[in-house]
């Protein structure tokens, strides 16, 4: 038995398509258990549904909340701080036996991680396992993100030369 463990990113948006996808794996292989930990904004409603529906070998852990200066930080700032500061909080999640919920032999076979909490393969390096980042967005906004990054470089080497 394994389990994997799902890092979405803040808010409902990411919370909810991370779901979708971790029910289809788990409907695919009946050795693997699903943990889910939870990061709230300050500024969101806590998630609150663990219904036993979704199934059995899949839980969700609600993270401690992590202090991050909202005055004087702007947007992106306090992103990155917000997921860095978690990062305490879901060693902890990942190394304590309540993860490992209905079944101790469990073995953690790796993390995933959303686009916006990449930090968190830090996390998997020390654990020991790999990492997987999932992009909830469709494929034309990962196609979208990927050229403009190309056009970025591109930029960066006209303006070299």
């Amino acid at each position: 038995m394994r389990r994997l463990v799902f890092i979405p990113g803040p808010g409902i948006g990411h919370l909810l398509s991370t779901v979708e996808i971790a029910k289809q794996l788990a409907a695919r292989d009946h050795q693997l258990f699903i943990t889910f930990l939870i990061m709230k904004l300050p500024f969101d409603q806590l998630f609150t549904n663990t219904d036993a529906s979704i199934s059995r070998r899949i839980n969700f852990i609600n993270l401690p909340e992590a202090h991050v200066d909202t005055q004087n930080t702007g947007p992106s700032s306090f992103f990155k701080t917000f997921v860095e500061n978690h990062k305490t909080h879901v060693r902890a999640a990942v190394s304590e036996s309540s993860i490992q919920s209905e079944s101790n032999q469990a073995r953690l076979a790796g993390l995933v991680v959303d686009m916006f909490c990449t930090t968190m393969i830090d996390v998997a390096d020390e654990f020991g396992v790999p990492s997987y980042v999932f992009f909830t967005s469709n494929a034309g906004v990962s196609r979208s993100c990927s050229t403009s990054k190309r056009f970025e470089t591109s930029m960066a080497r006209t303006r070299l030369s």
